[in-house]
C-alpha cells in the first residue's frame, strides 16, 4: 500500500525524528559528513529561492522581524524555512512513498512571536498539497526532561518553561486549522 510523502510535524522534543528514523524512505535525514551537510543546505536553500514568490519571501522576512531572538537568529529562522519550501519543491510533484522531517507543516513553530493563524495563512496553499502526521505529546514534563537533555536553540532566549507554552499555543492552532487545510492530517502519539 502506498503512503505517499509525509510531513512529520509536532513540538520540539516531541519525537519527530525518533518517529522518522524508525521507518523506511526518511527523506531529509541528517547527513554525517560536513560536506554533505552543506551541499544539501545549499541546495535547498537555492532551490526555495527558486520556488517562492517575492511576496512570500517578503512576508517570511517580515515575521522573522517579529521574532524576539538576535539577528543573527531571525536569519537562522528565514533559512530554515526557505530550505522547508526547496525540499518541498523537490518532492511535491514526485510519486515516492516517504517521510519529511519538519517541512513546510513546521513553519509556524518557527515563529513563536507572530499569530500563528497568519503564519498558516502564508502557508495553507501549500498545505492543502501535504499530507501531515503530527506527534503530539501529551506530557510537558516529559518535554521538558527532553529540552533540557538535548538543548535547543531558543533556550538561550527564553526558559524551558517559556519555550514549552509558547509552543503549546502554536499546537492548539495548528491543531485546530490543520485537518481543514491538510491534503491529510493524522495525530500520533508519541512513544
Amino acid at each position: 500500500m502506498s503512503i505517499g510523502l509525509v510531513e512529520i510535524s509536532g513540538l520540539p522534543c516531541s519525537g519527530k525524528s525518533y518517529f522518522c528514523d524508525s521507518k523506511d524512505g526518511f527523506l531529509n535525514k541528517k547527513q554525517s559528513s560536513i560536506i554533505k551537510v552543506i551541499m544539501f543546505e545549499v541546495k535547498y536553500i537555492l532551490l526555495g529561492l527558486l520556488f517562492l514568490k517575492f511576496s512570500v519571501l517578503r512576508t517570511f522576512l517580515s515575521l522573522c522581524f517579529k521574532e524576539k531572538v538576535p539577528l543573527k537568529y531571525k536569519i537562522k529562522i528565514l533559512r530554515n524555512v526557505i530550505k522547508k519550501f526547496g525540499i518541498h519543491s523537490q518532492f511535491r510533484n514526485v510519486a515516492v512513498d516517504g517521510f519529511i522531517d519538519e517541512g513546510i507543516s513546521h513553519i509556524p513553530f518557527n515563529f513563536l512571536n507572530s499569530n500563528t493563524s497568519d503564519v498558516i495563512d502564508v502557508i495553507k496553499p501549500f498545505l492543502a498539497q501535504t499530507n501531515v502526521k503530527y506527534i503530539k505529546a501529551e506530557s510537558d514534563f516529559q518535554l521538558k526532561e527532553r529540552l533540557q537533555q538535548r538543548g535547543h536553540d531558543r533556550l538561550k532566549f527564553l526558559s524551558v518553561s517559556e519555550f514549552i507554552a509558547l509552543n503549546r499555543s502554536v499546537e492548539v492552532c495548528v491543531l485546530s486549522e490543520y485537518p481543514n487545510v491538510c491534503l491529510t492530517f493524522e495525530v500520533v502519539k508519541n512513544a
